[in-house]
């Protein structure tokens, strides 16, 4: 029987503050889990504008297959979806990522500094509240 790994992630809008290193690193990130790992690779986030772009099309580029949980502003650009959830409370939709996920990949503005109001820290927190494993870049 395959093995299946469910990737979540969570990540800014604010891209442009993200560095070139951190991008690419998040892609060696992704590309490693395929190579090291007997799994078939699925990916979940939640359909943003910023980093959840970035990370769809990076994906997409690599043939692995997304599922999106949108909120209610979410980037309506993106397709390839292998399944789309209906849009949802931003709180709801990352505690749902969370869930559906095997490993979380988070792309926060400053990966040292841990913000109270950010969607991406709260996914983070709530993620090692579940005991998921974290990988933040």
């Amino acid at each position: 029987m395959e093995k299946k790994l469910v990737v979540g992630f969570t990540g800014t809008r604010q891209i442009e503050k993200i560095s070139k290193e951190r991008l690419s690193y998040l892609e060696d990130k992704i590309l490693a889990l395929i190579v090291d790992n007997d799994f078939k690779i699925t990916t979940v986030h939640g359909c943003a504008f910023g980093a959840d772009s970035f990370f769809h099309t990076l994906c997409l580029y690599n043939n692995i297959p997304v599922i999106g949980r949108p909120t209610y502003n979410y980037n309506k650009s993106l397709v390839g979806f292998e399944k789309l959830y209906e849009p949802n409370h931003p709180l709801t939709r990352n505690r749902d990522i969370v869930g559906e996920c095997d490993v979380l990949i988070a792309l926060p503005i400053n990966p040292n500094v841990e913000e109270i109001r950010s969607g991406t820290w709260f996914t983070i927190r709530y993620a090692k509240k579940l005991n998921k494993e974290v990988v933040i870049i």
